[in-house]
C-alpha cells in the first residue's frame, strides 16, 4: 500500500515523530515530577460528620514538589478521594512562597488566625462548642475562616481553592479511607471514623508506696506520687501539632449535662459492698482531674497523684490548683468552686467554679474604665498564668484589655515584647470579650473573631487554655456570673501589663499538680471512670478500669551480670519492677545512700516468736541469739501470708511495749490490731480482712506467726555469708523505665590483731561478755588506725585462715573492738587473725564514685559466695515476697582469688654486681581497673613481719599505712600491705623468716606495668661492696635498694601469696624464687622482649664488675646486634652509668634499614623476626646473648564504660605499641569519637600513662552542647558513641580501623572490668549475640605454658595473645565456624576448626612443638649475614564489594505487618565479609510509614545481617538504604491497606 500523501502544508513524518516524542517527553516529565512530590494530610484520623452545620471535621493539606522551581507563586491541583463512599473532589493548592515548592490549602497568605503557633492550620475540636470560631469554617460562607477541606455528609460537593480562600466540601461516612492523590500517585491516606476508649485503654503505673495505709500528705507541696493514670483515646488527639487535653465537661454535647464538671474521676470501691467506699460519711471520690497528652499526636493522656489509706477521707482533690499573684488570700470567696482549704503554698484546689479577676471600681484604675472578667477553666495543657493585660506597645492598640494565657507560672513578661512590639504575635490568641478573640496584628482585618459559645481557647505557642467566659466588663458595676455575685480575686494585685490605665488588673497562676485520694483499705479497689464524648459508636458513654489497692502488684525480676568476680570487678544488679517507679517525671531510687547508716540492728532476717498472749493480742519477739529487737521495721504474718502486720520503725514505746537494746537479752513486745487504722499502741493491720485477723488473734499461739526484720520493701540486699544482709542502692535507668540498677565493687579493708608470732590466745587478746566479744589489738596497731579502718555497725569477717566467723561491730574503744558474741574465741591464732570489713552499712566515707555514679563496696575474700535477693513489696499475687524464704533471688556469685607467679631476670646464675628485675603476676593485687597499683615499701625499715594476708595494697590497715590519716583513705578501697623482699641468708625460708634483718635482706616495691594488667615489676641491685640498704641511698643506682652479696650466695625472693587460688593464708608457706651469684660473670638484660618494626627503642644493660677498672672514671664496653632479616649488624656502645658502678648502658632502635651512622644506631627488623644482642664477656670468656622478637602490634581500643550519662565523661583507653615512639617521655595519640547525633564527631587526644608504657588514656565530656575538639562530644539519650583509631601498622602490617562503642544512657553504670593478661590489653565488654573462645597454649615437649603466643581466626580478624599462664580469651566473636591458628616464636604453628555459638564460651587448646634450636652467635664482632628468608604473602583485607537483600525489592507489607530482611555483604577478595557493620536508613516519607529494627547490625560468619521492617498505619512507599562500607543497596517498601 502506498503511503498517503501529505497535504499542502507538507508536514513531514519527521515533524510528526518529533511532536510525538515531545509529548512523550512531557508525559514522562510530568510523571517524574509527580514521583518527586511528597504530601500529607494533617492527621491520620478524621471524625465523620454528625451535623453539617458545625459538627464536622476539616482537613488541611500540604504537598512538596521540588521539581517546581519557578520564582512565581505556583499552584497545583490535588484530588482527595473518600474510598468507601466513592466521593472525590479536587483542591487547588497554592505555593507558600515564590521558591518554597511547598503547596498548602492556605497558600501564600498564611492567616493570622492559625492560633496554634504553627503555620499548618488549625485542627478544630469535635462538636462546634470547642470550635474556635474564627478558625473554623463559616457555616454560611465557605470562603471565610481558614481555608480547608470540610468533611461533611449531606452537602453539595465542591472543590477548594487556596488562591481564592475557598474551602472545599467532601461527603464522607464512617469507615472511609481518604486518599491524597497527585500525579497518579497516592501521597498519603487517613481513616474516617471514631476510635473511642475502652476498659483496656486505661492503664495504671503504681509506685513504691502503693497500698500504704498510713497517714498521707496534707499539702500539695509534700505529695509523692504513687499512682499514674494512662488513658489512650485517639479521638482526643485533635491537633497533631500540639499536646491536647482531657479536661472538664463543657456541655457542648446533648446528653452530657452540666458545665465544668469532671470527665475523669478516681474513687475507692469497698471490698465488702462493691460500691463507692464511704469513710466518716464522705464518699472517697476525687474529681476535677485533667489529663494531658504525653506529647504531640500520641493520643495517650496521663495524670499523676497519690492514693493512700487514712482514718478520714479529708484529702480528696483534683490535680488543678490556682493562686493569686500578690493577694495574701482569695478573700475567702467561694468563686473558685468548692474550696477545701488553702494550701501552704498559697494555692487552692480548683473544682470548676467561676474565677474573677480585675476590678469594677473606676478609682482602682485611676479614673479609667474598669476591667474585670469572670470565667471557668475547662482545659489546660501546661501550668501557666491567666491575666488581664494590654498587649502591644500602646494602651489603646486593641481598644481594650485582653484576657491572656501564658504557658509559664512566672509573672507576665513585658506585654509589648511578649505579644509583639507593633503587632501581636500569631502564636498568641487572647480574648477581648465573652465571644471575641484577637490574634496576629489586631488592627488588621480578619484577625479578630467572634462566636456564640462563650468557649474560647487562649493560646500561647503550642499550649492552650480553654475557658468559658461568663462576664467581661469595661464599664464597672457588679460582675454577675452563673454562680451569682462574685468577688474580685485580683483586687489590689500587682500591675501586670505594659502601662496605661490598667493599674490594678490581676492574674492567677494555674498549676497542673497531683490528685489525692485518701481512705482506701488494704483490699479495696481503685476505679477510674472516664466520660468519653464519642466512643467507637459515635455516642457518649462512660469507660472504667479498676485495680486493687494494696493487694496486687508486679512480681519483680532480679539479675546479676556475672556469677564470678575478683578484686577489681564490678557486679551489676538489675531489678525490673513497676512498683518501684514512684514518679513519671523523675528517676526513682531505692536505698539511696544506704551505706550512710551508723548501726545495723539486724543479725539475720528470721526473728524468734518468743510468746503470744491472746487476750492482749501481744506478741513477743527476739533475735535467734535471745536478744531484744532494736528499732527497725518488722513484718509479722500468719503461716500462709494472708494476714500481715508491719511494725514501723516509728512505733512509740509504751511501758513494756516497743523496741529494745539489741545487745541485751530478752524480747521486744508489740500489740496487734485488727483494723487498717488501728490506734497506738496497736499495730495496724496491713493485709487481710478485719474479721479474719480477729479470728486469728483470738485463737493463735506463738507458732501461728512468722516474723522477719527485713520489712523495708523494695530493697536489694547482698550477703557475704547468707546471714548478714546489706542493702544495695539501686537507681532507675531512666524516667518511667521501671528498670533499676545497682553496682557493687569489692575491696579488702582489714586490720591484723598482732604481728607477734609468740602471742598466745588469751584474755589479753580475746574476751567474752554477755551478748558481745572483745578483740584487743596490739602493736603496731594504734587506736587512730583502728577507728579509721573499721566503723561501728560494720559486718566483719574474723579469720585466721583456718577458722572464721561473721559478726557485727557494736563499738570501738581505743584498741578494743567489740562485736556480737563469737561462737568460740579460743580457736583463733592471734598473729594470723584478721578482722576484715565485708559489709559496709557504716559510714559515708565508704562512698566511692566511678564514671559519675556512686559505688557500693563490700569485702572480697578467699572462698566467698555472695547471695543476692530482692524484697518484693508487692508481687502479682498481692503478696510480700521478701526475707529469708520469700525473696526473689538470683544465682550466687563466687569470689575468685589467684595464685601468684614470681620470677627474676636474670635467673639461674648472675654476676655479683647485677640489677635484678623481679616480676610478679597476681591479679589479687590488681585492685583497680583504672589505675596501676603497687606493693608496699618503707624506706626506713624492713617490714617483713608486716607482710599481710589479703588482697592489694593498703589504704586502711594498721601496717605501713602512715598516709591513712583520714577516714576517707582508711574506709574505702582498702587492702593489705604486700611486702616483696630478697635475702641471701640461708636460714630464711618460706616457712620461717624470723632471721630476716636489715643486714641480710632488702625489700622493694613492685609496680603494676599498666592499669588492669595484674603484672607487677620492680628491681633491686646486687653489690659485693655496698652494704645492704632499704632506701637505695649509696646504691649504684640512687634510690634502688641494694643487697650485699658474695660469690656463691643464693639469693631468694619471698612473697606472701595470701590468698592464693587454693589457700586463704600462706603466712607459713611463702612463695619464693632463687638464683645463684657468681663473680666474674657479666649479665646482659634488655628493656623489652618484643619490639615493633620501625622506631622502637631497646635499652641494652650489661652488669660486669670485671671491667670496672676505676672507682673515679666511667668505663665503656660494647654489644653486637644482629637481625634475622640478614641486613648486617651494628655495634652498640655501652657507657658506665656512673663511675665504679659496673653498670653499662646503651640504646639501639628498630628500623626498615640497618644504619650504623644513625643516632642511635638502627637495625633492620622484620615481622616475625628476631634481633640478637651479644655481649662478649672476657673473663671468663663466653658470649652472653639476649633476644628481642620483632613484630607488628595490633591496637586495642576501649571506651571503659558501656554506658555514659549526659554530662558524664567518656574515658577512652588505647593500647598501641607503635605509638610509643619515645621511651623517655609520655607520647600522645589522637582518635575520633562520634555520636548518633553528631556523625562528624571530634578529636580526642590520649596521653600515654607513662614513659614507654604503650598505654594511652583520654577523656571527653558527653553533653547536649556542640562538639568541641578534645573537650565535648554532642549526644542525646539513646545515642551510640563510637571511638575510631587508625592502626597503621596493625598486627598484619597493614592499616586498619579499630573501634569501640558505648551507649548514652540516663544512668551511668560503671563497666565491669575484665581481669587482663600480663600484657595490659584492654578487653571489651562482651557484646550481645556474640560468643567467645578460650584455651591454653603449651609447649608440647615440656607441657609448660607458652607466654605471648598469638591465637587468631581465619576470618573476621579475631585475635588474642596468651598470658604468663599460657591462657587466652577471644571475646565478642560473631557466631559461625572458623579455622583457629596458634603461633609463637620458636614453635611450629598449629590450626584446628572451632564453632562459636552466641552466649557460649568454646574451649580450644593448642600443644605447639618447638622448632630446631638456633645456634648461639659467636664472638665475632661482625655477624655473618644470613640468607634472606622466603617472603611470606601479606594478608590482604577483604572489603565489601556488593550488597544484596532478601527478599528482593519491592517488599510489600500490609499496615502494621512485619517482615525480616536478610542483607548479605560480598567481598572483593573473599566470598563474604564477616563482622562488617551494615546500617539501615529510610527517607523522610518512609519514617511515617515504616520502622526498622535494628538500625545497624554486624554480619555473621556467613556475611549476613538481619533486619525487621514493620509497617505503620500510613500507606504509601518508603525507600530503605542498606550501607556496608562504601557500598549501598536500596529497597522499596510498599505499605498497603490490604
Amino acid at each position: 500500500m502506498k503511503r498517503p500523501k501529505t497535504n499542502s502544508k507538507k508536514i513531514s513524518w519527521f515533524s510528526i515523530a518529533s511532536v510525538f516524542l515531545l509529548a512523550v517527553a512531557l508525559a514522562v516529565g510530568v510523571c517524574t515530577n509527580a514521583q518527586a512530590a511528597t504530601g500529607s494530610l494533617d492527621r491520620d484520623n478524621y471524625f465523620p460528620s454528625l451535623g453539617d452545620t458545625n459538627d464536622f471535621d476539616r482537613a488541611f493539606i500540604t504537598v512538596t514538589d521540588t521539581s517546581i522551581t519557578t520564582v512565581a507563586i505556583d499552584t497545583i491541583t490535588v484530588t482527595v478521594k473518600a474510598v468507601g463512599s466513592n466521593n472525590e473532589v479536587a483542591f487547588v493548592l497554592q505555593e507558600t512562597g515564590g521558591t518554597t515548592s511547598v503547596f498548602t490549602t492556605t497558600g501564600k497568605t498564611q492567616p493570622g488566625q492559625i492560633g496554634v503557633g504553627t503555620n499548618t492550620g488549625y485542627a478544630p475540636d469535635f462538636q462546634g462548642g470547642h470550635l474556635y470560631p474564627a478558625l473554623g469554617a463559616n457555616t454560611t460562607n465557605t470562603t471565610l475562616g481558614v481555608t480547608a477541606l470540610n468533611l461533611k455528609s449531606f452537602v453539595s460537593q465542591n472543590g477548594g481553592n487556596a488562591t481564592t480562600s475557598e474551602s472545599g466540601n467532601l461527603n464522607v461516612v464512617s469507615g472511609d479511607t481518604l486518599q491524597l492523590l497527585f500525579g497518579g500517585s497516592t501521597l498519603d491516606t487517613a481513616v474516617v471514623g471514631f476510635n473511642g476508649a475502652n476498659n483496656t485503654t486505661i492503664t495504671f503505673t503504681k509506685g513504691a508506696t502503693w497500698g500504704d495505709t498510713s497517714a498521707g500528705p496534707e499539702d500539695a507541696a509534700t505529695v509523692v506520687n504513687n499512682f499514674i493514670i494512662s488513658l489512650t483515646d485517639p479521638d482526643e488527639n485533635l491537633n497533631p501539632k500540639m499536646k491536647d487535653c482531657i479536661g472538664f465537661q463543657d456541655g457542648f454535647r446533648a446528653g452530657l449535662t452540666g458545665t465544668a464538671s469532671s470527665r475523669v474521676q478516681v474513687e475507692a470501691i469497698s471490698q465488702s459492698t462493691g460500691n463507692t467506699l464511704s469513710v466518716g460519711g464522705v464518699s472517697v471520690v476525687a474529681r476535677n482531674i485533667m489529663l494531658t497528652e504525653t506529647g504531640n499526636s500520641t493520643g495517650i493522656f496521663t495524670a499523676a497523684g497519690k492514693v493512700y489509706g487514712s482514718s478520714t477521707a479529708g484529702m480528696l482533690r483534683g490535680n488543678i490548683y490556682i493562686a493569686g499573684t500578690s493577694n495574701s488570700s482569695f478573700l475567702g470567696m467561694g468563686d473558685v468552686g468548692t474550696i477545701t482549704g488553702r494550701l501552704s503554698d498559697g494555692s487552692y484546689p480548683y473544682t470548676g467554679g467561676f474565677i474573677t479577676i480585675g476590678s469594677t471600681s473606676s478609682s482602682a484604675h485611676g479614673g479609667a474604665s474598669p476591667v474585670a472578667v469572670g470565667f471557668k477553666i475547662l482545659e489546660i495543657t501546661a501550668s501557666g498564668r491567666i491575666g488581664l493585660i494590654y498587649p502591644g506597645n500602646a494602651v489603646d492598640e486593641a481598644g481594650t484589655a485582653t484576657l491572656a494565657y501564658q504557658a509559664s507560672t512566672g509573672a507576665f513578661t513585658d506585654a509589648s515584647s511578649a505579644f509583639g512590639t507593633s503587632s501581636w504575635s500569631g502564636t498568641r490568641v487572647v480574648a477581648i470579650g465573652i465571644n471575641n478573640t484577637a490574634y496576629g496584628p489586631p488592627l488588621t482585618g480578619g484577625n479578630t473573631g467572634s462566636g456564640t459559645s462563650n468557649l474560647l481557647k487562649l493560646i500561647d505557642g503550642n499550649n492552650y487554655c480553654l475557658v468559658q467566659i461568663g462576664t467581661y466588663t469595661t464599664t464597672g458595676g457588679t460582675l454577675t456570673t452563673n454562680g451569682g455575685t462574685s468577688g474580685i480575686l485580683g483586687t489590689g494585685t500587682t500591675y501586670e501589663g505594659s502601662g496605661g490605665a490598667l493599674l490594678n488588673a490581676g492574674s492567677i497562676t494555674v498549676t497542673i499538680g497531683s490528685f489525692i485520694v485518701t481512705g482506701p483499705r488494704g483490699s479495696d479497689s481503685i476505679r477510674v471512670s472516664y466520660l468519653d464524648e464519642v466512643r467507637s459508636t459515635g455516642t457518649a458513654g462512660t469507660v472504667t478500669s479498676s485495680t486493687v489497692f494494696g493487694t496486687t502488684g508486679e512480681t519483680g525480676t532480679l539479675a546479676a551480670d556475672k556469677t564470678s568476680v575478683d578484686i577489681n570487678d564490678f557486679l551489676t544488679i538489675t531489678v525490673v519492677d513497676g512498683n518501684l517507679n514512684a514518679s513519671s517525671s523523675t528517676q526513682s531510687s531505692v536505698a539511696s545512700e544506704s551505706w550512710s547508716g551508723t548501726t545495723t540492728n539486724s543479725r539475720g532476717d528470721r526473728l524468734t516468736v518468743a510468746g503470744y498472749t491472746q487476750g492482749a493480742t501481744q506478741i513477743s519477739l527476739s533475735h535467734p541469739d535471745g536478744n531484744k529487737v532494736g528499732t527497725q521495721s518488722i513484718r509479722i504474718s500468719n503461716s500462709d501470708n494472708s494476714i500481715v502486720w508491719i511494725v514501723p520503725n516509728t512505733y512509740g514505746n509504751i511501758g513494756t511495749l516497743g523496741f529494745g537494746d539489741q545487745l541485751t537479752s530478752g524480747s521486744s513486745s508489740f500489740r496487734l490490731g485488727t483494723q487498717s487504722t488501728s490506734v497506738s499502741p496497736l499495730v495496724a493491720l496491713t493485709k487481710g480482712a478485719s474479721a479474719d485477723a480477729t479470728s486469728l488473734l483470738s485463737g493463735a499461739g506463738a507458732s501461728s506467726f512468722t516474723a522477719t526484720t527485713d520489712a523495708v520493701n523494695g530493697t536489694v540486699e547482698i550477703s557475704p555469708d547468707g546471714t548478714h544482709w546489706v542493702a544495695v542502692p539501686i537507681t532507675e535507668t531512666g524516667v518511667n523505665s521501671s528498670t533499676f540498677v545497682g553496682t557493687i565493687g569489692f575491696d579488702f579493708t582489714a586490720a591484723r590483731v598482732t604481728i607477734n608470732t609468740s602471742t598466745a590466745n588469751g584474755t589479753t587478746i580475746f574476751s567474752d561478755q554477755t551478748g558481745t566479744s572483745s578483740i584487743i589489738f596490739v602493736d603496731p596497731m594504734t587506736a587512730n588506725f583502728l577507728s579509721r579502718t573499721i566503723g561501728t555497725g560494720s559486718v566483719v569477717r574474723i579469720s585466721d585462715g583456718l577458722f572464721s566467723e561473721f559478726r557485727e561491730v557494736t563499738g570501738i574503744s581505743g584498741l578494743t573492738l567489740s562485736v556480737t558474741k563469737m561462737t568460740n574465741t579460743g580457736l583463733f591464732t592471734p598473729w594470723k587473725t584478721w578482722v576484715q570489713v565485708v559489709g559496709n552499712d557504716m559510714s559515708s566515707t565508704r562512698e566511692d564514685t566511678v564514671s559519675g555514679s556512686k559505688l557500693f563496696r563490700i569485702g572480697g575474700y578467699f572462698g566467698a559466695t555472695y547471695r543476692i535477693r530482692y524484697n518484693d513489696a508487692l508481687n502479682t499475687s498481692g503478696a510480700y515476697s521478701g526475707g529469708a524464704t520469700l525473696a526473689v533471688t538470683t544465682s550466687d556469685v563466687g569470689f575468685t582469688t589467684s595464685t601468684g607467679a614470681l620470677s627474676t631476670s636474670p635467673s639461674g646464675t648472675t654476676g655479683v654486681n647485677s640489677t635484678i628485675v623481679v616480676t610478679l603476676v597476681d591479679n589479687d593485687l590488681n585492685t583497680s581497673g583504672a589505675t596501676a597499683q603497687a606493693t608496699f615499701r618503707d624506706a626506713t625499715v624492713l617490714p617483713v613481719d608486716l607482710d599481710e594476708v589479703g588482697l592489694g595494697f593498703p589504704s586502711g590497715t594498721s601496717t605501713g599505712n602512715s598516709a591513712a590519716t583520714s577516714d576517707d583513705l582508711a574506709k574505702k578501697n582498702g587492702g593489705a600491705a604486700k611486702v616483696i623482699f630478697a635475702s641471701n641468708k640461708s636460714t630464711i625460708t618460706s616457712s620461717n623468716i624470723t632471721d630476716a634483718s636489715t643486714a641480710n635482706s632488702t625489700h622493694f616495691a613492685l609496680t603494676e606495668t599498666a592499669a588492669n594488667s595484674g603484672t607487677f615489676k620492680g628491681s633491686f641491685i646486687l653489690s659485693s661492696t655496698i652494704a645492704t640498704n632499704q632506701d637505695g641511698v649509696g646504691s649504684a643506682v640512687a634510690g634502688v635498694p641494694n643487697l650485699k652479696v658474695t660469690s656463691g650466695d643464693t639469693v631468694t625472693i619471698f612473697y606472701n601469696d595470701s590468698p592464693s587460688a587454693t589457700v586463704d593464708n600462706n603466712l607459713k608457706s611463702l612463695t619464693s624464687t632463687s638464683f645463684v651469684v657468681q663473680s666474674g660473670i657479666g649479665s646482659l638484660s634488655l628493656s623489652k622482649s618484643e619490639a615493633f618494626l620501625n622506631g622502637d627503642s631497646v635499652v641494652v644493660t650489661v652488669n660486669d664488675a670485671d671491667i670496672n677498672a676505676s672507682t673515679t672514671t666511667s668505663e665503656s664496653t660494647q654489644a653486637f646486634v644482629t637481625s634475622s632479616s640478614g641486613a648486617g649488624s651494628i655495634t652498640v656502645a655501652l657507657a658506665e652509668s656512673t663511675a665504679s658502678s659496673g653498670l653499662f648502658v646503651g640504646t639501639f632502635r628498630t628500623s626498615a634499614t640497618t644504619d650504623s651512622t644513625a643516632t642511635p644506631k638502627t637495625i633492620r627488623a622484620v615481622a616475625g623476626g628476631t634481633v640478637t644482642v651479644t655481649y662478649q664477656d672476657a673473663s671468663p670468656a663466653q658470649d652472653i646473648t639476649a633476644l628481642v622478637s620483632t613484630k607488628n602490634f595490633g591496637a586495642a581500643l576501649n571506651i571503659t564504660s558501656d554506658s555514659v550519662a549526659i554530662d558524664g565523661n567518656a574515658v577512652v583507653s588505647l593500647r598501641d605499641e607503635e605509638t610509643n615512639t619515645s621511651i623517655s617521655t609520655a607520647n600522645v595519640a589522637s582518635l575520633t569519637i562520634k555520636s548518633t547525633t553528631d556523625s562528624t564527631g571530634t578529636i580526642v587526644v590520649l596521653t600515654e600513662t607513662g614513659a614507654a608504657t604503650g598505654s594511652f588514656l583520654g577523656t571527653i565530656k558527653v553533653s547536649t552542647g556542640s562538639s568541641l575538639s578534645n573537650t565535648n562530644i554532642k549526644a542525646a539519650l539513646g545515642d551510640t558513641l563510637t571511638a575510631t583509631f587508625t592502626d597503621n601498622p596493625d598486627a598484619s602490617g597493614l592499616s586498619s580501623v579499630v573501634t569501640d562503642t558505648a551507649l548514652v544512657a540516663g544512668v551511668a553504670t560503671p563497666t565491669p572490668t575484665v581481669t587482663a593478661t600480663p600484657t595490659p590489653t584492654p578487653t571489651p565488654t562482651p557484646a550481645p549475640g556474640t560468643g567467645s573462645i578460650t584455651g591454653t597454649v603449651v609447649n608440647a615437649a615440656l607441657a609448660t605454658p607458652i607466654t605471648g603466643a598469638t591465637v587468631s581466626t581465619s576470618t573476621g580478624g579475631f585475635t588474642a595473645t596468651t598470658g604468663a599462664d599460657g591462657t587466652y580469651t577471644i571475646s565478642n566473636v560473631t557466631p559461625g565456624t572458623y579455622t583457629l591458628t596458634a603461633s609463637a616464636t620458636g614453635f611450629v604453628s598449629s590450626s584446628q576448626p572451632v564453632t562459636v555459638t552466641a552466649g557460649v564460651t568454646t574451649t580450644s587448646n593448642f600443644p605447639l612443638s618447638p622448632v630446631a634450636a638456633t645456634p648461639t652467635p659467636t664472638a665475632t664482632p661482625t655477624a655473618t649475614p644470613t640468607a634472606t628468608p622466603t617472603a611470606t604473602a601479606t594478608p590482604v583485607p577483604c572489603e565489601p564489594e556488593s550488597v544484596s537483600v532478601d527478599p528482593a525489592s519491592p517488599l510489600k507489607l500490609k499496615r502494621q505487618a512485619s517482615h525480616d530482611v536478610t542483607v548479605t555483604v560480598n567481598g572483593d577478595t573473599c566470598d563474604v565479609v564477616a563482622g562488617e557493620t551494615v546500617t539501615a536508613t529510610t527517607n523522610a516519607a518512609g519514617k511515617k510509614r515504616i520502622s526498622i529494627s535494628p538500625t545497624s547490625a554486624k554480619t555473621d560468619a556467613s556475611g549476613e545481617a538481619e533486619f525487621t521492617i514493620t509497617a505503620k498505619k500510613k500507606t504509601g512507599n518508603a525507600k530503605v538504604t542498606f550501607t556496608a562500607g562504601d557500598v549501598k543497596k536500596k529497597m522499596t517498601v510498599k505499605v498497603r491497606k490490604k
